[in-house]
């Protein structure tokens, strides 16, 4: 199971959401270094080495049983927005 700060999450949640790297930056008023800093933090927890693993990690079903808190993190039921769809190639959940 995977844990993140809570600065990680937010930045997870709008990152799987669609928002570019500035956009999460003005969004959580940060510095957009800090919010590529954190991207790379969340691919070494998940131990992923690309932007597309996260997104295919984000999209799979959340698994029986496992508890529905917010640091369990893995599983999200955030859904992706469709001009991200397309631009990774990843199909809507």
């Amino acid at each position: 199971m995977v844990r993140l700060s809570r600065q990680q999450q937010k930045v997870y949640d709008l990152w799987v959401q669609g928002f570019m790297g500035k956009q999460i930056a003005m969004e959580l008023g940060l510095n957009a270094k800090t919010i590529s800093t954190h991207k790379t933090r969340i691919k070494e927890k998940l131990k992923v080495g690309s932007d597309y693993e996260v997104f295919k990690l984000a999209l799979q079903p959340r698994p029986e049983g496992t508890p529905d808190k917010k640091n369990v993190w893995l599983w999200s039921e955030v859904k992706v927005k469709r001009r991200t769809t397309r631009r990774r190639g990843l199909e809507e959940t």
